[in-house]
């Protein structure tokens, strides 16, 4: 089932020059390499989930692993691995082996579309000039009057112990205030959602319908080819687990898709808390801080690499982040170099998922609509979380979250993995493949005597 061998090159001087036939290309060779130590067998395919507006063909990037038999003859799990904002599957190197032979297990890692080697598929919310007139998520008169119907719904009773959420529709008046004219006169309806809690929290957050329905088509980019893409591989249950910007992503389809998603496991996830009040207030008022916002709002991590190719510094620079940030980690030279080169070819691949940045998460990567507000009323499928030590990540709202009646007994963690940061699988993968191979266990014990379909 192996399937790492080594595509040709163009010359033996393009090579020594870093010049390939194309990105593409030299991205799939990337990706081989920093997989080609593992120990399970595997293969790679590229899923196709549709077709875009361009008639561009959306492939999902899929590595798929030899299933490992469970003790007892019973039907393999399906789990499904998922990255982060800008990574993809070959972060996972020192994990991929520890998944793939747990008993009982299938596995299958994945690129979001959009991100990795998945195809890159022009994102609804593209915010560069080229394609502001004719993509962005300006919206229709249309439109914004259907999102402003549906603006965060109460939750029910079951929430609690948290007070129940309150919605509101301001509306114009002479008492009108400074916020609620720019609201007014730019047609955008906001909704006021009041919930007490005493964890840190903010106690009200707004969300305008524009920012909804820019997050509503952003996550409907990545989580209906993700659905296609299970439906084309034949898995009726998952074992679902995403790290990061894939751990939102995971957790606004298990909510919607509780049917099928048998566990979630969710590894530093993004995007959870509400935006600190006034969290704005605490930034200096300086160049450094109006140009990491303007950069935030109008650019990518991954534009700004694209823009150092123009110098040749483009390579250079993701190699010494890499070289610098986990030498201390137990890898080798080569494995840094393998892995910085990887970074750098999908980092480098045309512009697409990336922009979920700014449309999904706002300046400080708070999410746009923070997904503690669903998961308290509608999340019903057991879900773990796992942080690193160092992490940036705040492991609090899980708290926040078993502290609910409904909650408390399928949601386990927050499970801390020492010396390691926000990628605390690749810092500390003892420790890391430890934990979640006995969330997986665990899982695959709680469905024992559920059939599962794998193609």
């Amino acid at each position: 089932m192996s399937n790492v061998t080594k595509p040709p090159r163009a010359s033996s001087a393009n090579t020594q020059l870093g010049w390939w036939p194309t990105k593409s290309e030299r991205a799939r060779f990337c990706q081989r390499e920093i997989l080609s130590d593992l120990k399970t067998g595997f293969k790679v395919e590229d899923i196709k989930v549709g077709v875009d507006k361009a008639g561009n063909p959306k492939v999902i990037n899929t590595v798929e692993f030899e299933p490992t038999p469970s003790k007892d003859g019973k039907a393999v799990v399906p789990v499904v691995l998922t990255h982060g904002y800008g990574s993809g599957v070959g972060l996972f190197f020192r994990n991929l082996d520890a998944i793939a032979q747990i008993p009982g297990v299938k596995l299958y890692a994945i690129d979001w579309l959009g991100m990795g080697n998945s195809s890159r598929n022009l994102f609804p919310c593209d915010l560069s000039e080229q394609e502001k007139n004719k993509h962005s998520c300006v919206l229709s008169k249309e439109v914004t009057h259907s999102a402003q119907k549906e603006i965060a719904p109460p939750a029910p009773k079951e929430a609690a112990p948290h007070a129940p959420v309150k919605v509101e529709k301001k509306q114009a008046s002479a008492s009108t205030g400074k916020a609620e004219k720019a609201v007014v006169a730019s047609s955008v309806t906001e909704a006021k959602i009041q919930i007490a809690d005493s964890k840190g929290l903010s106690e009200e957050y707004f969300i305008s319908a524009e920012d909804k329905e820019k997050v509503k088509v952003s996550e409907e980019f990545f989580l209906d080819a993700f659905d296609t893409w299970r439906k084309e591989k034949g898995l009726e249950k998952i074992i679902l687990i995403g790290h990061s910007l894939g751990g939102y992503l995971s957790t606004s389809y298990t909510i919607q898709n509780p049917d099928v998603v048998v566990k979630l496991i969710n590894v530093s996830p993004v995007g959870i808390p509400r935006p600190k009040k006034n969290y704005m207030d605490n930034y200096p008022d300086n160049w450094k801080f109006r140009n990491g916002k303007w950069l935030w709002e109008n650019s990518t991590p991954q534009q700004l690499v694209r823009n150092l190719d123009w110098v040749g510094l483009g390579k250079y620079a993701i190699s010494k982040i890499v070289h610098t940030r986990w030498k201390d980690i137990g890898l080798s030279q080569d494995r840094l170099t393998r892995l910085s080169n990887y970074m750098y070819a999908i980092s480098v691949l045309p512009r697409s998922g990336e922009w979920s940045l700014n449309t999904i998460m706002q300046f400080g990567a708070w999410a746009r609509s923070p997904l503690i507000d669903r998961i308290l009323p509608k999340l019903s499928v057991p879900t773990a979380f796992i942080y690193g030590g160092k992490d940036w990540m705040d492991p609090k709202p899980v708290d926040v979250i078993k502290s609910s009646k409904r909650l408390k007994d399928i949601v386990t963690g927050p499970h801390i993995i020492p010396n390691g940061g926000h990628n605390m699988f690749l810092e500390n993968p003892q420790s890391f493949n430890k934990v979640i191979t006995a969330e997986i266990t665990s899982a695959l014990k709680a469905s024992s005597g559920q059939s599962s379909s794998t193609k």
